[in-house]
Parts: C-alpha cells; sequence; structure tokens
C-alpha cells in the first residue's frame, strides 16, 4: 500500500533524489505554498541513491525543483491529477504563489524528470513498458460516467461518438483494431461528457481515412509517442497533453463537455488545500496492522510504508497564503 512519488532537488549541476511512501495523492497540498515551505518539506522525505528512481507502474506523482533555474516540473495529486478543470486553475494560483518561476505540469511523468536531467528513460520505466499488450474490446459506458471518449470518423466521413468505460490506456492498447471494434457498437450523433471532478479521463480522435490519431489524456502518459508509435504504425499521432477543446473541435462541435464554474472549483481546492490530514497514513495503516495482528493473522508491514513526513505549515498561515493567492487571480474571461 502506498502513494509513491519521486522527487528532484537539481543544484549545482547535480541532482538530489527523494522518496515519499505516502505522498503522491497530497502532492497538491504539500507544493502549493511556495518554493521556500516546499524546498523544506521535499529534504525532509527519504534520501535515495540517483539510481533509485521508481518507474511509470509505481510512481503516483512526483516533482522536479531547480532553484537555481526557477524551474518546477509536477504531476500527482489525488483531484488535480484527474480533473483537468481543477488542475488548471490550481496551476494558475500555483504560479502565484510561486512567483517568478517556470511551472510545468509533467504529462510524461517521471520520464518528462528524465529528458530534463538527460537520462536514459530506462531509468523510469519498468520493463514491461515495452510489451505487447492483451486489450479487451472496447466497452460503452452505461451506468456510470465515460472514462474515455471516442469520436471516429469513418472512411465514408461520417462521425461517430462513442463513450468508453475502458481506461485510455486500454482503448489505445488495441490499435488500429480498435477502429473495426467500435463500428460494432451503437454510435451517437452528439454526445456532452462532464468533466466535473474527473468524471470522464481522456479522449481519442480518430480519422479511419486519413490514418490520423490525436489523444487528450488527464493522467500521466509516460513515453506516449513511442508507445503509440508502436501500437499504431503507419497512423500519424498527436499528442493532446489534456486538451480537450481539441476534440472538440475535431468533432465539429458534435462533442462537448461540461465544465463546473470557476467557483465550484474554488470552493473544492479549498477544501482540498486546508483540510486537515487526520490521523494520517502511518497511524491508520499500524492500526490496520495492529487489528489483524489481533485477529491471528500474521502481518509484516515494509518499513518503507512506516516513514511519513508531512507538509507541516500551520493552518493559519496555509489559510492566509490561499487566499491571497485567491485575491491575485486574474477574472476569468
Amino acid at each position: 500500500m502506498g502513494q509513491r512519488a519521486n522527487y528532484v532537488i537539481v543544484e549545482s549541476g547535480a541532482y538530489a533524489l527523494y522518496y515519499g511512501h505516502w505522498n503522491a495523492n497530497t502532492l497538491d497540498r504539500d507544493f502549493f505554498w511556495g518554493p521556500e515551505a516546499t524546498l523544506d518539506f521535499v529534504r525532509r522525505q527519504t534520501r535515495k541513491d540517483p539510481d533509485q528512481w521508481l518507474d511509470e507502474v509505481w510512481a503516483e506523482g512526483g516533482a522536479l525543483i531547480n532553484p537555481e533555474q526557477r524551474h518546477l516540473l509536477l504531476f500527482g495529486g489525488e483531484e488535480v491529477g484527474r480533473d483537468v478543470p481543477l488542475r488548471r486553475l490550481y496551476l494558475a494560483l500555483l504560479q502565484i504563489t510561486w512567483p517568478g518561476w517556470d511551472i510545468a505540469w509533467a504529462y510524461g511523468g517521471l520520464v518528462n524528470f528524465a529528458d530534463y536531467l538527460d537520462l536514459d528513460r530506462a531509468l523510469v520505466l519498468s520493463e514491461s513498458s515495452g510489451e505487447s499488450p492483451h486489450a479487451a474490446p472496447p466497452r460503452l459506458a452505461e451506468e456510470f460516467p465515460p472514462e474515455t471518449v471516442c469520436s471516429l470518423r469513418r472512411p465514408d466521413g461520417s462521425l461517430a461518438l462513442y463513450p468508453l468505460a475502458d481506461y485510455p490506456e486500454s482503448v489505445c492498447d488495441l490499435g488500429p483494431a480498435l477502429v473495426g471494434q467500435l463500428d460494432h457498437l451503437p454510435a451517437a450523433g452528439r454526445l456532452e461528457a462532464d468533466l466535473t471532478e474527473g468524471d470522464c479521463q481522456a479522449g481519442l480522435h480518430a480519422d479511419a481515412a486519413a490514418r490520423t490519431l490525436a489523444l487528450w489524456q488527464a493522467g500521466a502518459a509516460p513515453d506516449i509517442r513511442r508507445r503509440m508509435a508502436r501500437l499504431w504504425p503507419d497512423w500519424t499521432f498527436t499528442w493532446l497533453r489534456d486538451r480537450y477543446e481539441e476534440q472538440v473541435a475535431l468533432s465539429e462541435g458534435r462533442l462537448s463537455f461540461a465544465e463546473p464554474s470557476r467557483a465550484a472549483l474554488l470552493q473544492r481546492l479549498a477544501q482540498r488545500l486546508l483540510e486537515e490530514e487526520g490521523r494520517g497514513p502511518v497511524a491508520s495503516m499500524a492500526n490496520l496492522a495492529a487489528r489483524l495482528g489481533s485477529e491471528g493473522q500474521n502481518v509484516q508491514v515494509h518499513p518503507e510504508a512506516l516513514v511519513h513526513e508531512p507538509q507541516e505549515l500551520p493552518e493559519s498561515e496555509r489559510q492566509r497564503i490561499f487566499e491571497g493567492a485567491v485575491a491575485r487571480l486574474p477574472k476569468a474571461s
């Protein structure tokens, strides 16, 4: 169990690598308060050797900080990691609390860190990352909001829309066979998907005649270009990062995405950033282990699961910083 994250601090041409076992889900809250509080937080995490990286399977979050160049790369967070409108507002506020810094979302996860540091990507990719996937046929989302929305330009020029229950990785893993498999599903002529609270995670637009493919995705997509080149040979791939608006344009407006208001997003961010952590993951883990042990089960907890160094900024200081950032936020257009 855990929410694993890698942190990197770049100084004097070298980097220091850190590990947080319980920090990926709280990355948004841990990093919001500016460079000084964040660097102090990162330096209290577990120091690792330079080659002891997580990989794309285990890393749910991370950040690279270069104080000398004033660069910040980050990804993760329980909500901002999968909710595009919420993340965009969060990053706008982060630019205020980190004045003068170049802040970017790491859409490729740790791969972006490796590229920044001019390291071999193999350090942060699992051995299975190049294996051929075993993808199941696509499924329509019926009881729940779609995870992925597919828009398909058929060879005859007609446009079909499909709300799918599958994660984008599973959809992309099908390769060109996806086009034929979608034809077996009932298509919609128009479709509205909901981006509220990260309900829709991704969108894929395929043009069967032109053999072009465009993908946007809320979550990190490590090594996505090489992966798609292998899965969709002879197709031209465009990586849209999280720009779902481009799928709307490609779908001639027949696909739309419902978004929450700025006021609703600010309310969610306030609740998220200012909430108290409660007992914390280590206490919860120890309590669970003790309960299972009392029931006669043999429970062993990895030592790293019992290490947690949270962001320790007082509530009053967090309140002051958040309210100040909101006050300086440019008005919505």
